[in-house]
């Protein structure tokens, strides 16, 4: 299962997760999500595996349908976190109530909530995380690639003169894989600096 906080950063995948919000308990199937959402049927499709797989979204086979809805269970932790940083204050019910002859000053425009930050800064580390992890996979899976690709024409080239180079390419090869390991543990140590 994805971390949650990395699934949540995708905005398309939260606008999926409140239009079932707001469904209640009604299902919605992929062609209705379509439709609210304004999105294409394989976009929609593809972000519903990645909620299905962290297990965001429950979901209903009934022939060759698929009915969707939300699994708030399953953000709990995000909720866990998120009162770590905005403990909610009891509201007081005591309070007098202001007449309506009253005439109050109207209050300066305020900063943000606690909640509302939290919610701004959560995005933001999301977004951040998603797309560190991305380009660190991109580049890896690159890397790798081409590696692949130069130890394969390499050895096609020394077939035709009559050269042997496994030994070489082989070496070059892990060197290759050594160097992609390096970069791996480098984003998982950044990444532990600054996300755990």
């Amino acid at each position: 299962m994805d971390d949650i906080f990395s699934v949540i950063s995708d905005s398309t995948r939260r606008n999926i997760l409140d239009t079932l919000h707001r469904a209640g308990t009604k299902e919605l199937s992929v062609s209705e999500l379509v439709e609210t959402l304004g999105i294409s049927q394989p976009t929609v499709s593809k972000h519903l595996k990645i909620l299905r797989d962290s297990e965001l979204v429950d979901v209903r086979l009934d022939g060759q349908h698929r009915f969707y809805s939300l699994n708030a269970k399953a953000l709990k932790p995000v909720e866990k976190w998120l009162s770590t940083i905005n403990p909610q204050k009891p509201k007081t019910q005591d309070a007098p109530k202001p007449s309506a002859k009253s005439k109050t000053p109207k209050a300066a425009p305020t900063e943000p909530s606690l909640g509302e930050t939290a919610s701004i800064i959560a995005d933001a580390l999301g977004r951040a995380w998603a797309t560190t992890n991305h380009v660190t996979k991109t580049v890896i899976d690159t890397t790798k690639e081409g590696v692949e690709l130069a130890v394969n024409q390499t050895q096609e080239t020394a077939k035709k003169f009559g050269v042997r180079v496994q030994k070489s390419a082989s070496h070059a090869k892990c060197w290759v894989e050594e160097q992609v390991d390096r970069v791996e543990d480098w984003a998982e140590d950044k990444a532990k600096k600054y996300f755990d």
